[in-house]
C-alpha cells in the first residue's frame, strides 16, 4: 500500500500497487480507478508499506 499526502497536512490518501508501475486508488466523488505511479503520485507518498510476510520477496515489477 501506497500512503500519500495529497492537499492536506497529514496523509489522507492511499493506493494498492498492482506492478508494472501501475496503482489502483480512488477519489472522492469518483470510480477506484488503475492509472501509472507517475510523478504526481510519487511526489506525494509518505510511506510505502507491506506486509510483513512479504518484506524479503523480490518486486521484479517496480
Amino acid at each position: 500500500m501506497i500512503m500519500m499526502q495529497i492537499g492536506a497536512p497529514v496523509t489522507n490518501h492511499a493506493a494498492i500497487y498492482l506492478g508494472d508501475n501501475i496503482i489502483l486508488h480512488h477519489n472522492f466523488g469518483n470510480l477506484s480507478t488503475r492509472v501509472p505511479y507517475g510523478e504526481y503520485w510519487r511526489n506525494r507518498t509518505v510511506r510505502v508499506v507491506r506486509r510483513k510476510e512479504l518484506m524479503h520477496v523480490e518486486d521484479t515489477d517496480a
